[in-house]
């Protein structure tokens, strides 16, 4: 009388609630403040690097978003994406954790002090190269998440 979901089930509920805590947003928008204030930047005329690199990460960005919304979608039909969850995971981290080094490397450089839009994303990439190593532990590190990945391929 005190079951929880369906009885004999638990594994498969507490294996969907990760599948569901790896492959949601939160797991690859932890520094994506740094693009937004790349945009704001570009925002006062971009040459065709900036241009061409902030797209690209935009894409990885609706990339990542789809298949985040298609895991949720996989879930929600009852099924248990497990292997799919942990690829999100992977490819969203490694994207998040890269992200601060990428727009450092995109960021058009001025002379003098940072003002307005760049000492928003100095502040901004300041705190996301702090926090960037750490995003490959929280929620499963890559070697946890590419043994489910190789274990759902059947290679493992």
């Amino acid at each position: 009388s005190h079951v929880i979901g369906r009885l004999d089930e638990a594994w498969k509920q507490a294996t969907d609630e990760l599948a569901y805590e790896r492959s949601g947003p939160d797991r690859w928008t932890e520094t994506i403040f740094s693009l937004i204030e790349l945009a704001r930047i570009a925002e006062d005329g971009a040459d065709d690097r900036l241009a061409a690199g902030l797209g690209r990460e935009v894409a990885h960005l609706k990339t990542l978003r789809r298949m985040s919304a298609s895991i949720a979608g996989m879930l929600q039909d009852g099924k248990s994406p497990v292997a799919e969850a942990a690829v999100v995971k992977d490819l969203g981290t490694n994207w998040e954790q890269a992200l601060p080094n990428t727009v450092r490397l995109l960021t058009p450089r001025g002379a003098g002090a940072p003002t307005g839009n760049q000492a928003r994303l100095a502040e901004v990439q300041r705190l996301n190269t702090l926090i960037a190593p750490k995003l490959t532990i929280q929620g499963g590190t890559r070697e946890v998440l590419r043994g489910i990945i190789a274990r759902g391929l059947g290679l493992r």
